[in-house]
């Protein structure tokens, strides 16, 4: 698949990008882009006052990232999964919605009725917003951090590793068994909180938004989303990265050097990180490499290697085990 008719690579991911340019639920809308490009700008004018040479097209665009091999199978894995995400059965096989409705049919069972608690209703939708996104992002970190420490999952998440150069499309690297777990993991945290919230105050529950969008969730897009997968070092500052993860802590976590194994595994809040030990604030502007090293990166260089290989893997230890037991029983 590495010979993949460059035509038609680039006419299905310019396709897809134009659908999610328009789409406020993906982050790659024109407005999350716009604000990326703003910030790198800022990036530039400061490096330009420490004695940056480039250009500011060579800075944004250089070809050694957006040109390099790994950056061009981003690009191709991107043109076939980003539409897969778009037709992704997860939704029949397991939603929030499902979640929260045989909860809520199961909660007389487990609880007695309660009266509505009295809260105005702009207050409850501020909290179900606020819950949801925090929940969620707890949610993401155990999964993410059980990605890296199972060594079956890690299979699967080393994919989203073996980037060399990270670019937004790096994001779409992501192997479809993965995506099919997040998936099913946020059906059930939200599908959970929904329910609570509708225990508790029965009436039609609806986040705050901005554009159909949570509102937390589109400040998170609008903050440099699109930087965390970049070249551009932006830093949120010491104090603040307790709180929340910035773009270049996130790229500290794809560096391929041990001392940051392991490190920053949050999404939106570094909260998580600070509290479990796992957190490495981005401190001064660093070079960094990225990937799992020679050996590994040539094993997940191509597209079909990168959806076949884990599969494979999979297989493989499944029979080693299965062989060592039959043996041994």
């Amino acid at each position: 698949m590495r010979n993949l008719d460059i035509n038609s690579v680039w006419s299905s991911l310019l396709s897809t990008l134009a659908h999610r340019a328009l789409s406020p639920t993906s982050r790659l809308h024109w407005i999350y882009l716009l604000s990326a490009l703003l910030m790198a700008l800022w990036t530039y004018w400061l490096s330009r006052r420490q004695g940056e040479q480039r250009s500011l097209p060579e800075y944004l665009f250089p070809r050694s990232v957006w040109l390099h091999s790994s950056a061009i199978t981003d690009y191709s894995y991107a043109a076939l999964t980003m539409p897969l995400w778009t037709l992704l059965a997860v939704p029949r096989l397991l939603s929030p919605t499902q979640v929260s409705q045989h909860i809520i049919a199961a909660t007389p069972h487990w609880l007695l009725p309660i009266s509505p608690t009295a809260m105005p209703t702009l207050a409850v939708a501020l909290l179900y917003t606020t819950v949801l996104i925090v929940t969620g992002d707890f949610e993401l970190y155990w999964v993410h951090r059980l990605m890296h420490r199972i060594p079956a999952l890690w299979e699967y998440h080393k994919v989203h590793h073996s980037a060399e150069v990270l670019t937004p499309v790096t994001f779409y690297r992501t192997h479809p068994v993965e995506l099919l777990i997040q998936a099913l993991a946020e059906a059930v945290t939200i599908g959970l909180v929904t329910a609570l919230f509708s225990y508790f105050f029965h009436d039609a529950l609806a986040p705050a938004t901005i554009f159909g969008v949570n509102i937390l969730r589109f400040a998170f897009f609008v903050f440099g989303a699109n930087l965390r997968h970049s070249h551009i070092w932006f830093s949120f500052g010491s104090a603040a990265e307790h709180i929340f993860i910035s773009p270049a802590q996130h790229q500290i976590h794809h560096s391929s050097d041990p001392r940051h194994f392991n490190r920053n595994f949050g999404v939106e809040f570094a909260i998580w990180d600070w509290l479990w030990g796992t957190l490495h604030c981005a401190g001064r502007k660093r070079p960094l490499i990225f990937g799992l090293g020679s050996d590994e990166n040539r094993r997940l260089s191509t597209v079909r290697q990168l959806y076949v290989n884990p599969l494979r893997a999979t297989w493989w230890s499944t029979y080693r085990f299965v062989r060592s037991t039959a043996f041994t029983s």
